[in-house]
């Protein structure tokens, strides 16, 4: 059995994790060269399920990223906040796509500051807005805050200490 057929059979038993929908996908797409059998998963995945904002926004990444249609990316991510305004994953999927594919920082910022404000305890979310903050905007000193943040709030302070330490050495002003 191959890996398709193996992602497949995983896609069966497991219809709701995504995890095994994008393993396929990503195989499809990078290493068999098949973006159109892709899409096509994808949307017999949504098909099945039209309201998990989950197959909306893969979809939508996958518009956006593989097949440069922002715009209908944009209407799918719309789509899965409208059906789950407080998801913070759908809330920050958005923020990314704002951030990295439509350049609309202002919408992108203050998205990420609504997925903070839905998920304070994710580290990774004020880790990508510190990040946002650093190369994007140039706020440093908000990406400092932001950093500090999940620095005390992470049992593994070590995984992110090393991108502090980074932002530390090019901006010395926020050592104390």
């Amino acid at each position: 059995m191959g890996a398709e057929q193996c992602f497949r059979k995983a896609m069966a038993i497991y219809p709701e994790d995504d995890e095994f929908l994008l393993a396929l996908v990503n195989l499809l797409v990078k290493h068999e060269r098949k973006p159109e059998a892709a899409e096509k998963v994808l949307r017999e995945t949504l098909a099945a399920d039209p309201t998990n904002v989950t197959f909306i926004c893969d979809l939508a990444r996958f518009l956006g990223n593989v097949r440069a249609n922002q715009g209908k990316a944009e209407e799918l991510y719309r789509k899965a906040l409208t059906l789950e305004p407080t998801n913070a994953t759908v809330v920050f999927r958005m923020a990314d796509f704002m951030e990295n594919v439509r350049t609309n920082y202002d919408e992108a910022g203050r998205l990420y500051r609504q997925a903070i404000h839905l998920d304070p305890q994710s580290r990774f979310y004020l880790y990508r807005c510190g990040l946002f903050q650093e190369q994007k905007l140039k706020n440093y000193s908000e990406a400092n805050e932001l950093y500090r943040q999940v620095l005390d709030r992470s049992p593994w302070p070590m995984l992110y200490r090393t991108n502090y330490d980074r932002f530390l050495g090019e901006h010395p002003e926020f050592r104390k």
